[in-house]
């Protein structure tokens, strides 16, 4: 049975992203399992940029990177689910992709393994540059990204009482497991971002 991992990058536990991350699941016709990797509820440190863990195969800073990328590895596909805090992703999703070096001696067991990206804003317009930073954090990560949408969304649960959601949710299940959805052109010639 395949794995998806739903990696939440919103410090609000059963809010928005994490129920869109189900949902998404929920809508997934074939059989699989569903992980939850709530990057918050992680002691992940700053990298320190001493490129040891590129020689060493081992990061240095002793935190729980080493679950995360266990769990990573184990998953045959990707739910990739970020607030907007100030116009971008919440922090945590950086913090991670900022370690991302400390993934280079598993490398293998995570490129190319199909995702979807969610950038969940309360107010439209208010989204900033928050779909960018969950594509440029797949693409980081070596996987391919099926699609990535923005969805609109402020108090708990309310993601799921529009029905422009609901469309977009389906959207994400569908191209998981199936073809991408096309990317909104122009996009950019460096970052493949369409924001």
């Amino acid at each position: 049975m395949k794995q998806i991992l739903g990696i939440i990058c919103s410090p609000r536990r059963l809010g928005n992203n994490e129920i869109a991350v189900k949902e998404i699941s929920h809508r997934i016709k074939e059989p699989h399992e569903l992980k939850l990797l709530r990057i918050s509820d992680f002691n992940i440190k700053f990298c320190k940029g001493c490129y040891v863990c590129l020689f060493k195969d081992r990061c240095v800073l002793k935190d729980d990177l080493p679950v995360i990328i266990d769990a990573f590895c184990r998953a045959d596909a990707f739910i990739v689910s970020a607030p907007a805090y100030c116009l971008g992703a919440n922090a945590s999703l950086k913090v991670l992709a900022d370690r991302v070096l400390a993934f280079s001696g598993r490398v293998k067991d995570i490129w190319g393994k199909p995702a979807v990206g969610l950038a969940i804003a309360g107010l439209e317009g208010k989204e900033g540059f928050t779909k960018l930073n969950v594509e440029s954090f797949m693409r980081l990560f070596l996987m391919n990204v099926k699609a990535s949408r923005i969805l609109y969304a402020a108090l708990p649960g309310e993601i799921c009482t529009k029905d422009e959601n609901l469309h977009i949710l389906d959207e994400l299940a569908t191209a998981l497991m199936n073809d991408p959805v096309k990317q909104a052109e122009p996009k950019c010639p460096l970052c493949n971002g369409d924001t």
